[in-house]
């Protein structure tokens, strides 16, 4: 069994805070901290679950030890380096202080491989602000900042020329470590409805599509959630629960001619509900970019559907479909259009897609219903592509690559 060293970091990371620009949201919450531990994907976890040994150790006692075992060290901005950098350079700078002067010892002589994890978020940065990260990395001591690892979800971002880049599917490595299944001799046993659309920060898009369903009367088929701050409906972001019992379907007044929702579950990112599958025929991903540019960055909610065993439609960029595609996934251009993913720009790739869910919902229940039972076996084999892929070899190569002299 192979062995992977973590060294621990000691910086309290409540000392390093900054605004909190999402009130809206979470109007008592002022403050955010700058750096935070990996909750979703831990990579600690990840090895584990590739075979690895993991071993935990303090920052001095790995460096004593790394002449034989090489240790990983690993930072989570949030968002992500380069908006810190250009927003909180001060704080970022005594961060960077705070650091064990043995990590960068360590780092420099070959022996650590430092990462910087910014999956989370999609990327952020240019080719000016790299090189002045890549300057500030050379005055906190690192002689060759070339070597830090900077890892991205943002896959047809532009390879930088100041540090090792490396894209990892995240996200797709998150929802395979739910470790969920369902039958689908389990679904549309009892009542459903043609759509499932969940949302928990308010983007426009997202607002835009459910006014739009609206306006076509078709929320009465929908299983919908939307965290918009104008309905009378408070989560609790932190934690992302929903204070309501559990009921079969809460319809939400609106407060002042605001659309009212139909609010089965609250999403949390890392959860999967299997009523989700069971009590929706289609899933609509309304994914966190929505933009004219052709930027990938796909997060839980598209690997979700694969998880839960459902087709789904896909409010995202253009692009994101074929790249699916290109990592064995089956998409559903063989039951509705998706010519959507072709196109770039997003008000027409959002009429484009209104106009697909228009065409189903005008189909009963049951035609679509038999629609999809007669894909299950592509739903079976997104499934099993899921729990087949390993896109974190990316990072496990790239580590290996910093201390492979060892």
């Amino acid at each position: 069994m192979k062995k992977i060293v973590f060294a621990t970091s000691d910086i309290d990371n409540e000392k390093f805070m900054y605004p909190f620009k999402h009130a809206s949201i979470s109007p008592k919450k002022r403050t955010r901290p700058m750096f935070i531990p990996d909750y979703h994907a831990p990579l600690d976890r990840v090895y584990a679950d590739n075979g690895y040994n993991v071993v935990h150790k303090t920052v001095k006692q790995a460096w004593m030890d790394s002449d034989v075992e090489p240790f990983i060290y690993m930072i989570t901005p949030q968002p992500n380096i380069f908006a810190l950098y250009k927003q909180e350079q001060e704080k970022t700078r005594q961060y960077f202080q705070s650091i064990n002067p043995l990590v960068i010892d360590a780092v420099n002589e070959g022996r650590c491989a430092f990462i910087v994890h910014h999956c989370k978020e999609q990327y952020d940065g240019d080719a000016d602000i790299e090189q002045q990260l890549y300057n500030f990395f050379k005055q906190c001591g690192f002689v060759d900042p070339s070597k830090i690892i900077i890892i991205e979800t943002s896959q047809n971002a532009d390879t930088s020329d100041y540090f090792t880049f490396v894209k990892w599917n995240y996200f797709e490595t998150a929802v395979r470590l739910m470790n969920f299944n369902i039958d689908v001799t389990e679904k549309f046993t009892g009542q459903y409805k043609k759509f499932l659309c969940l949302n928990f920060t308010p983007r426009y898009h997202r607002r835009d599509f459910m006014y739009k369903m609206r306006d076509l009367a078709l929320l009465d088929q929908f299983n919908a959630s939307l965290n918009d701050p104008d309905l009378p409906l408070q989560y609790d972001v932190d934690d992302h629960n929903i204070h309501l019992k559990s009921q079969e379907n809460v319809r939400i007044k609106p407060a002042s001619g605001h659309i009212p929702m139909l609010v089965k579950d609250i999403n949390h990112w890392n959860t999967l509900n299997p009523k989700h599958s069971t009590e929706n025929l289609i899933n609509i991903v309304t994914e966190t970019p929505f933009q004219n540019k052709d930027l990938l960055f796909i997060t839980e909610k598209t690997f979700k559907p694969f998880a839960l065993k459902m087709p789904f439609i896909m409010l995202g960029n253009g692009g994101t479909m074929k790249y699916l595609k290109s990592l064995g996934y089956k998409t559903f251009d063989h039951m509705w259009s998706e010519a959507y993913d072709t196109i770039f720009d997003k008000a027409q790739r959002m009429e484009a897609v209104c106009n697909i869910v228009k065409k189903l919902a005008g189909l009963s229940n049951t035609q679509l219903k038999n629609l999809v039972e007669q894909n299950y076996d592509v739903l079976e084999h997104n499934y099993k592509n899921l729990h087949m892929r390993r896109p974190e070899q990316v990072v496990f190569d790239a580590v290996e690559s910093v201390i492979s002299h060892q």
